[in-house]
C-alpha cells in the first residue's frame, strides 16, 4: 500500500508539480491550498504532511497547531517548504513544532529522501 502525502501550498503550479513527482515515486498525494480543520486532515489521514510556510491565509504555525491539538492526528510528522532564508526557516520549525524542513527550490530526490526518512522514523 502507497504512503499517503498530504501536500498544502497555495500556489497551483506548485502542487500539480510536486504530486506528480511524488506519484511518480509511488506516493499517494492529495493537494490542498489551506486547512481549515483537524477534520480535513483526519479524512484523508496521510502518512506524512508537507506545508508551505506561507499560505495565503495561514501560516505554517497556524497549520501545525491544528494538527497538533487533535489527538488523531499530532503525531504525523509534518516537514516545512520555504524560500525563507535558513536562519528563519529553522526558526519557524522551532515555534511550528514541525519535525524538518527544505528550502525551496529542491530537488524532489532531497524531497523523497527527507520523506522517506520521517517515514521510518
Amino acid at each position: 500500500m502507497s504512503k499517503k502525502v498530504l501536500f498544502i501550498d497555495d500556489e497551483v503550479d506548485i502542487l500539480e508539480a510536486v504530486k506528480m513527482l511524488l506519484e511518480n515515486e509511488g506516493f499517494e498525494v492529495k493537494t490542498v491550498s489551506d486547512i481549515n480543520s483537524a477534520k480535513e486532515v483526519i479524512d484523508y489521514m496521510p502518512d506524512i504532511i508537507l506545508t508551505d510556510v506561507l499560505l495565503s491565509k495561514k501560516t505554517a504555525e497556524d497549520i501545525c497547531k491544528i494538527l497538533k491539538e487533535d489527538s488523531m492526528i499530532k503525531n504525523i510528522p509534518v516537514i516545512l517548504l520555504s524560500a525563507q532564508s535558513l536562519p528563519k526557516l529553522l526558526e519557524t520549525v522551532k515555534r511550528s513544532g514541525a519535525r524538518d524542513y527544505l528550502q525551496k527550490p529542491f530537488e524532489i530526490d532531497d524531497l523523497t529522501s527527507l520523506i522517506k526518512k520521517h517515514l521510518k522514523s
